[in-house]
């Protein structure tokens, strides 16, 4: 606003109007982060009757279209990983739990890495003889919010022995990855995240790919295959404010309210969730060893 701008200058309507301006040149998490910074400032000065409003800066908040939108705007593309990538992220050993499990789970069902981060064992359960399934539960949206089958290939490589060996290793704990601490910013996905860019950027990955990318991967792959638009959108939990589902028609974000328990959600999206024809990797993804 100007090196010479007297602070009592600044007013709520003319934070408005420049912050919008930021909109097009920084990312959301900067933004937001900025403001704090700045409404901060604010009410140092307010305490100490330096500024003689109230605070005129918000924190700026965004919902997950909106996004979406302004990175586009700003030509920031998140890509899906390839085969090539995903072999080189699981053949690299790890000593983390979450290390080891979050990009298997995120792969295999859509999930964030907020979502699975906080899962707690109550979140998972055996629906039939030998299928489990997950109730994703912390979701941004109603959509968010639903309960899905774990693929064969996450039971096949352990996930379910993990489970007890963490209950008996954190006998006090309801968390699947007890071991990680919320942070004032992301959550208890802050930890991993960080360790996850470390290890994408070592691998020789640009910043097009990240660990969303797992969540762009399952989704471009049942794209691919040929699965249909309403099933995938109950799966990864997809809204009509998405830019993946574009596609949708009125039909389906509005007038459908059809819900698939998790047995019916197996049958129709894992016949096409097979990375061995998308993007060309074999659907096994490493084992689990006990005591990990």
């Amino acid at each position: 606003l100007g090196s010479t701008t007297p602070i009592n200058d600044i007013t709520a309507a003319r934070f408005v109007k420049w912050i919008m301006t930021l909109d097009a040149e920084l990312h959301p998490d900067t933004v937001s982060r900025d403001c704090g910074a700045w409404a901060g400032l604010f009410e140092w000065s307010i305490k100490r009757e330096r500024y003689s409003s109230k605070n005129p800066i918000e924190k700026q908040k965004y919902s997950h279209g909106q996004r979406a939108r302004l990175n586009r705007a700003r030509g920031i593309k998140r890509v899906p990983f390839s085969g090539d990538d995903l072999k080189a992220i699981f053949a690299t050993p790890v000593k983390k739990p979450c290390a080891h499990w979050l990009p298997r789970l995120s792969l295999y069902t859509g999930a964030c890495l907020g979502e699975l981060a906080d899962m707690q064992h109550k979140h998972i359960r055996e629906y039939a003889p030998g299928c489990w399934s997950m109730l994703i539960d912390d979701g941004k949206t109603a959509a968010r919010r639903r309960e899905i089958p774990l693929h064969p290939a996450i039971i096949r490589s352990g996930f379910i022995d993990y489970l007890a060996d963490a209950k008996r290793a954190w006998p006090g704990s309801n968390y699947i990855f007890p071991h990680l601490k919320p942070a004032s910013k992301n959550g208890s996905g802050n930890l991993p995240g960080r360790d996850f860019g470390l290890l994408k950027t070592a691998l020789g990955m640009d910043k097009t790919k990240v660990f969303h990318s797992f969540r762009k991967t399952l989704i471009s792959c049942l794209q691919y295959a040929g699965c249909i638009a309403e099933h995938r959108r109950q799966f990864v939990g997809h809204t009509a404010d998405d830019d993946s589902d574009a596609e949708l028609d009125v039909h389906e974000t509005v007038y459908s309210l059809a819900e698939f328990d998790p047995a019916r959600l197996a049958e129709l999206i894992f016949p096409f969730l097979d990375f061995a024809r998308y993007p060309g990797v074999v659907p096994e993804i490493g084992g689990y060893k006990h005591g990990m």
